[in-house]
């Protein structure tokens, strides 16, 4: 993921991590990273750096035999607690405390295989493969962990690294035929990829006019992508006739044509899929998907056509009704899994998130209640209560709330910045301009260019 969609906050921890990496500080620097993948477990350069860094550190300086009974009897709690949230689906919290449990003991594959199999069930690909890389890094013979990085990262378009990982693969098991297979057809797709780009340059030198030149680009550019997605389809049609057993194929499939708008083939794809895989998280998310993904189509859609005609009723009626229906959409699937998993805190969260921006709060509130009571959603929680009891005009109950968050966030940072912020605004809405004053001058010392 591109570190620009990161706050700089974020970003600081990141490049104090690599800075202390560079002067073998592993402590500091594992210290320093570890927070940027609590913060972010989607920053999957960070995660690689801190498993370098903790294994860097267990060379340098290896635990002694008590020192490793200790930290096994420490670790026991911590992974009686990983494996409750695994259990009660709260997935990406299993995966922090396996990772925290690594980074004392960073060649423990068992971690290392959870980290990897739970990213797989969010669909974080990229954090599975930094987990899959650390395992093969102390297990170099293991031709399945080869291959299985081999797919991730085709499934990643990453053609450079799916060929070395499958060719590794081949070397240690030779006569592996569905790896063989697989290799030769990967680097066949990338050729006639690299084949038709090549062709794009031709038309830059031949053309002399600047404005036809980037009309025929565009033209090129979209021929040739239809002629990928094209070759795609056929690619993950054959894969999946010839191993259908293969979740991944199916969902890559799936996701291809949803990619293409075809919705029409994606639902078809995603009822013989869910035959074969019933009661699949993946298959699940993509049916959701596929069914918000039509109606945000029809919206664009009616969009396209307003720009020609803006002042057309029916249009607008239309684009409103679907709109509407979107939102009932995503605030029914909220409702629904909130049903399903009564317990699941981060849920709770999501859907009084829905219900606010639908300005439901009264049942934003009564979510954002119970939302607090979990550790890791509680200033989040209750700034969004704040938020909540504010549209309300419940004021003093609202500056409760960002208090209350305040005191759980230390110093000035971009989240303690937008809760002084809310708190400043509702004691102006209360006609308490000192005490609000007061409030944004904390931001402006730290922040001169913060919001208004």
């Amino acid at each position: 993921m591109d570190r620009q969609q990161y706050s700089r906050v974020i970003n600081e921890y990141y490049e104090k991590g690599l800075s202390a990496l560079e002067k073998k500080n592993y402590d500091y620097a594992i210290e320093m990273l570890i927070q940027v993948v609590n913060e972010k477990p989607q920053f999957h350069e960070a995660r690689k750096k801190l498993h370098f860094a903790a294994r860097e550190k267990f060379k340098e300086h290896p635990p002694s035999a008590i020192s490793q009974l200790i930290g096994k009897l420490n670790a026991v709690i911590p992974l009686m607690l990983a494996s409750y949230y695994e259990a009660s689906k709260l997935t990406e919290k299993a995966i922090a405390f396996h990772e925290d449990l690594l980074k004392n003991d960073p060649l423990n594959k068992f971690h290392l295989k959870k980290i990897a199999s739970l990213a797989l069930k969010l669909e974080w690909i990229e954090v599975a493969v930094v987990a899959f890389e650390s395992l093969f890094e102390l297990d170099t013979a293991n031709a399945a962990l080869a291959s299985t990085l081999g797919k991730l990262y085709r499934d990643l378009q990453n053609i450079e690294k799916a060929s070395f990982y499958l060719r590794r693969s081949l070397e240690i098991k030779p006569n592996d035929q569905k790896v063989s297979k697989l290799l030769k057809d990967i680097e066949a797709l990338h050729t006639i990829k690299k084949g038709g780009w090549d062709k794009e340059g031709d038309y830059r030198e031949k053309m002399k006019d600047e404005n036809e030149a980037i009309s025929l680009e565009k033209e090129n550019a979209l021929s040739q992508s239809k002629e990928r997605a094209k070759e795609a389809i056929m690619f993950l049609r054959k894969e999946i006739s010839e191993n259908p057993e293969n979740l991944i194929s199916w969902i890559n499939l799936i996701d291809q044509y949803l990619k293409e708008n075809d919705f029409k083939s994606a639902k078809e794809v995603i009822e013989k899929a869910k035959k074969r895989f019933p009661d699949t998280e993946q298959l699940q998310t993509r049916d959701e998907n596929l069914n918000r993904n039509e109606i945000k189509f029809a919206i664009n859609e009616i969009e396209n056509k307003l720009k020609t005609s803006p002042d057309n009723p029916e249009l607008k009626n239309k684009k409103d009704e679907l709109r509407k229906s979107l939102n009932k959409y995503e605030l029914e699937l909220l409702q629904n899994k909130v049903k399903a998993y009564p317990n699941n805190l981060p849920l709770k969260f999501d859907y009084g998130e829905a219900l606010f921006e639908a300005k439901d709060f009264d049942k934003a509130i009564a979510e954002f209640q119970q939302a607090v009571k979990d550790p890791s959603l509680s200033v989040r929680a209750l700034l969004k209560l704040g938020m909540a009891f504010d549209n309300k005009k419940m004021h003093d109950l609202a500056i409760l709330q960002f208090k209350k968050a305040l005191e759980k966030v230390p110093g000035i940072n971009e989240t303690s910045k937008e809760l002084i912020y809310n708190l400043g605004t509702t004691l102006q809405a209360m006609g308490k301009n000192h005490e609000a004053i007061e409030e944004f001058k904390k931001i402006y010392e730290a922040d001169i260019s913060y919001k208004d």
